[in-house]
């Protein structure tokens, strides 16, 4: 289908999840709102990514929705075509988005030829081959669209509070002056988790005089970042139970 970027005033953008996944689809927002700043563009996820999103200055509004919890798709699927989208971006296309998408009556429907659910798009993107960044996958949709790509950096934005709690805990647990490495442990899949023993052997590599900031999210992964600060010793520090934005303002200072 032949794309016309004058006939839209109205994008959604969907990516279901995790959180990583969404965080690398955000270069496709900024890139959207370059090439329409007029537009209204909005974005479908789960709820526990919406964080991600919030404070997105290319955004108009973050959708959300729970698999599992009392959520009725045939709810969804009316809400979003009652919505009149002109361009619907499909950047997860598994089933469900795939049938939100088709369902849609968006003008322009971009997904990627994943089996079947090609079928719900009218502007489909053909996956790479080998090995490719996931911001670069996800930009493929905008250069589907014939639109150039003005930026693949990711961008979480945070506000001066977040800033300042990284600032304040810096300064209580000694870290001010220091070189500070972040160690990430967990993961939400055993394929993406290094063995423990291997955190504690690469901890001990580095100077007595840095310090190892260790994160987690959830409770048991604040065990295992236990057990490799205890191993480690006294120039490994844990994090404390915080949200998203106030990790990732940690993050930056490392």
């Amino acid at each position: 289908m032949q794309f016309d970027k004058n006939r839209v005033n109205k994008i959604l953008i969907i990516k279901q999840g995790a959180i990583g996944d969404v965080l690398l689809s955000t270069p496709v927002i900024e890139n959207m709102r370059h090439h329409f700043p007029e537009a209204e563009i909005n974005y479908l996820t789960q709820s526990y990514c919406r964080e991600v999103l919030m404070g997105n200055p290319y955004l108009n509004r973050v959708l959300t929705y729970d698999i599992g919890k009392g959520d009725s798709s045939y709810c969804l699927i009316r809400n979003i075509h009652d919505q009149k989208y002109e361009l619907i971006i499909d950047l997860f296309g598994n089933p469900r988005t795939a049938i939100i998408t088709f369902n849609s009556d968006a003008k322009y429907r971009v997904g990627f030829r994943f089996g079947w659910r090609a079928l719900a798009y009218n502007i489909r993107v053909k996956p790479r081959g080998g090995e490719v960044h996931n911001v670069e996958f996800n930009l493929d949709a905008v250069r589907a669209l014939g639109l150039e790509v003005i930026s693949n950096t990711p961008k979480i934005y945070l506000n001066g509070v977040h800033t300042e709690f990284a600032e304040m805990f810096f300064n209580s647990a000694g870290l001010n002056g220091r070189e500070v490495i972040g160690f990430n442990p967990s993961g939400t899949w055993p394929t993406k988790v290094w063995y423990p023993e291997k955190w504690i052997e690469l901890g001990k590599m580095f100077p007595k005089d840095s310090r190892i900031l260790l994160f987690w999210g959830y409770d048991k992964e604040k065990e295992t970042a236990e057990k490799i600060r205890s191993a480690i010793g006294e120039n490994a520090v844990l994090i404390p139970e915080v949200n998203l934005k106030y990790m990732a303002a940690l993050i930056k200072k490392c």
